[in-house]
């Protein structure tokens, strides 16, 4: 059973770089650092209703509830 392809939702992020154990990101996500404020970037894939799959790298500052960096690349 695929959840991803049995949704209807616009937008499904497919994994996530955090595992609820530590502030920080799983190790096997990071790709570097940002280069506006020097924190990880983590990829993020993102499944877009009816387009395909989004690949990003977010910067880790701006993925909590009070982002301090908004960078991101689109691959």
């Amino acid at each position: 059973m695929n959840t991803i392809l049995e949704t209807n939702a616009a937008v499904e992020s497919v994994r996530e770089a955090f595992d609820g154990s530590s502030d920080r990101p799983r190790p096997e996500w990071v790709r570097g650092t940002c280069p506006q404020c020097g924190a990880e970037l983590v990829s993020n894939c993102y499944y877009v209703g009816g387009k395909g799959y989004l690949v990003t790298w977010d910067c880790w500052a701006s993925l909590g509830k009070d982002p301090t960096c908004n960078y991101r690349k689109v691959l």
